[in-house]
């Protein structure tokens, strides 16, 4: 009977311990299921984090702000993988967002590079190559900015190379284009100067040439003209020396016949003489070349003394060249 007790009661106690334990992995099981839960709803949130500020920064039109923030996304990234709790997802989530981001950089310096690439530098001219050239330095500047954040170092080292290659063949054709323009600039100068002397001594020679023929023209004038006034001068002192005398003979006759008006024959005769003293005016005419060239003013005037002046001008301009004595 005592026996029997005690099984009893045994069993009972291994009853209440099955149903202590059982309640007791429920318990632990619906722990760990709530923390696994809140595990994956903060894993979600972090994934949508690093989407909400992917999709910012694809739209985002400030490209200095864009990198910026992008280098807080990928330093992120780092700090999560070397960080106690880390999840692959979120790291995807990291890596994916990056590499998108980092591509729309790629492509924009890459389309930058290909519109200021020449397919045929000979037919560039100097102000096409020095803007490409200002270009492809700005965008070297912003690769290098962008190293580690877009850019490995390798990836940056490939680019600059390949940018720096084509500002050495730009600023080698812009300097030959530079020399063949400063070239030709000292060829045309030089070209210019001599025919300028040339034009200068043609000119200096044309110039004495006409006043050859000026200093000709004047003086075969002048002398013709003299000439022709001598002549006429002679003849009227002849028939002047005539007439007096005819004069004077009629004179002495009326002074022989009558006395009284011989006081009027001698103003008569003095009135006569003072005319002829008088200078007669001045003959103008002209002299020119052969070709009616150079022409040129010029008088022949008869002295008191009977000699004649010959001269240019007329007017105010009038000049004497020199006088004749006319026999």
């Amino acid at each position: 009977m005592h026996k029997k007790r005690k099984k009893i009661r045994i069993t009972l106690t291994l009853i209440i311990l099955l149903m202590v334990g059982s309640g007791t992995v429920i318990a632990i099981e619906k722990n760990k299921q709530e923390e696994k839960r809140i595990y994956n709803e903060k894993i979600e949130n972090h994934i949508h984090e690093i989407y909400k500020k992917y999709n910012d920064l694809s739209s985002e039109k400030n490209e200095s702000k864009k990198l910026n923030e992008l280098e807080i996304l990928v330093t992120k990234s780092e700090e999560y993988k070397t960080g106690s709790e880390k999840d692959v997802k979120v790291i995807e989530a990291y890596k994916g967002s990056i590499k998108k981001l980092q591509k729309l950089f790629k492509d924009d310096n890459d389309k930058l590079l290909q519109e200021n690439t020449s397919d045929n530098i000979e037919e560039e001219n100097r102000d096409s190559l020095n803007k490409k050239s200002e270009l492809l330095k700005s965008l070297n500047d912003k690769v290098s900015s962008q190293e580690y954040i877009v850019y490995n170092k390798e990836e940056k080292e490939i680019l600059t190379n390949k940018i720096m290659g084509f500002l050495k063949q730009y600023e080698d054709k812009m300097y030959q284009l530079d020399k063949e323009a400063k070239d030709l600039k000292e060829k045309q100068e030089a070209e210019a100067k001599v025919k300028l002397e040339a034009e200068k001594k043609s000119a200096i020679e044309a110039q004495n040439q006409s006043d050859s023929n000026y200093s000709k023209n004047s003086t075969s004038g002048n002398n013709g003209q003299v000439s022709s006034k001598s002549s006429q001068s002679k003849s009227t002192n002849s028939n002047d020396s005539s007439s007096k005398a005819s004069s004077s003979s009629n004179n002495n006759s009326i002074s022989t016949q009558s006395e009284p008006n011989s006081g009027t024959s001698s103003n008569s005769s003095e009135t006569s003489a003072s005319k002829s003293n008088e200078p007669s005016d001045k003959d103008y005419g002209w002299s020119a070349g052969s070709n009616g060239e150079n022409k040129t003013d010029t008088w022949v005037q008869q002295n008191d003394d009977g000699s004649y002046s010959a001269g240019v001008g007329k007017g105010d301009n009038e000049q004497e060249l020199g006088g004749w004595d006319v026999e």
